[in-house]
């Protein structure tokens, strides 16, 4: 898999941060629960895709796409947006990209108090609680 740069690292905890708190719980769940399969990068580093189990034994096909220096995310399930599908592929891509960062063209500015490898425990656990 490729390895995502820093700066769409902290573009995706935004991402994240910019869901719904409930939202954003339940697809923590998700992504606990290991509901989250399949997650590959596509597009040379410009998209992350994956199924995801939902309820009913359905499968959902999540689309996270980086446009314009932020992520979209897109989803097969009637929300169709920025769902818990799609945040359960984030925190997923978040876990599984970090490692294998690769250093941005510019400095990354995070958020004071926030940094890319504490922030998807920190900022999801605080906010939803």
């Amino acid at each position: 898999m490729s390895a995502f740069t820093q700066d769409q690292l902290a573009a995706l905890q935004r991402y994240l941060d910019s869901l719904e708190p409930s939202t954003r719980a339940r697809g923590l769940k998700y992504f606990e629960e290991g509901k989250v399969r399949d997650l590959e990068c596509y597009k040379r580093g410009v998209g992350v895709r994956a199924n995801v189990a939902g309820s009913q034994y359905r499968i959902y096909r999540v689309k996270l796409r980086w446009v314009g220096g932020e992520w979209d995310g897109e989803c097969s399930c009637p929300m169709a947006l920025d769902c818990k599908h799609c945040g359960a592929v984030a925190l997923q891509a978040l876990a599984e990209f970090h490692d294998g960062a690769v250093a941005a063209a510019e400095p990354v500015v995070t958020p004071v108090g926030t940094s890319v490898g504490t922030s998807v425990g920190t900022s999801v656990g605080t906010s939803v609680g």
